[in-house]
């Protein structure tokens, strides 16, 4: 229930946020409850997945990319999630969750995503996903060229170039090719 709450308040401070740049980095600050803890008494894995849902969430709002989404209605989908835990963080701290947008290809967007607490790093994230329509992919800069006319996605960094050769791997993997 505590993540509805979230995002319900999510949702009104995207009333009064200023509009950033696809290419800029958002930013959410949260504070670690009990019930966000596990029995080792730190922020569970799990929510990390959830606060990252949230960012990303208050990302496309705002970048304006919402209302294209909302209008069009396609379905965001996270078709990979890897993650390194440097530091715990522990009850009671507050921490600011950066996100942004670091690569789009074809088919997918790239995010990265940084869990800071007072400036030092904590977690390092990436996602990879898909806007669905339909059942059917929606082309990352289709919604880019409704948003931000001509923007071309960044340089393809070395980090996500080995993880999408992971990815490549492990699909094979999984299918016997």
């Amino acid at each position: 229930m505590n993540l509805y709450l979230r995002l319900i308040r999510l949702i009104f401070k995207s009333f009064g946020s200023p509009k950033i740049s696809s290419l800029s980095t958002g930013k959410l600050r949260f504070r670690v409850w009990p019930h966000d803890l596990d029995i080792n008494g730190h922020l569970t894995n799990a929510r990390y997945l959830a606060f990252m849902d949230l960012g990303r969430t208050f990302f496309t709002v705002q970048t304006g990319f919402l209302k294209r989404i909302l209008k069009n209605r396609w379905f965001p989908v996270a078709n990979a999630v890897e993650i390194t835990f440097i530091r715990e963080i522990k009850p009671f701290t507050t921490f600011e969750l950066h996100t942004r947008m670091v690569y789009w290809d074809e088919k997918y967007w790239y995010f990265e995503q940084r869990f800071l607490v007072g400036g030092r790093l904590h977690a390092l994230a990436h996602v990879r996903g898909v806007f669905i329509e339909k059942g059917k992919v929606v082309l990352p800069q289709r919604l880019l060229d409704a948003v931000e006319p001509g923007l071309q996605s960044p340089e393809l960094s070395t980090t996500i170039k080995r993880w999408k050769t992971l990815l490549d791997e492990k699909k094979q993997a999984n299918t016997g090719q």
